[in-house]
């Protein structure tokens, strides 16, 4: 979720936008992410696709992200 938070400040703009809610959950459960801004920093991306990670024991704990910003 914090991923998704995280791309919505970089982007400046809500994340799957264009997309019914409906079909979020559905696309987000398949995989599918929305794109990273290039020029966002690399550090960021890190976060956000950390935070992505399919496999929930993967993802980072928020105490992990508070020391990485």
């Amino acid at each position: 979720m914090f991923g998704n938070v995280l791309w919505e400040i970089v982007h400046h703009k809500n994340i799957f936008n264009d997309i019914p809610l409906g079909e979020v959950f559905e696309r987000v459960t398949k995989g599918q992410r929305e794109p990273i801004n290039a020029r966002c920093p690399e550090e960021i991306k890190m976060i956000i696709n950390s935070c992505w990670n399919e496999e929930s024991t993967s993802r980072p704990l928020f105490s992990d992200i508070s020391v990485a910003l």
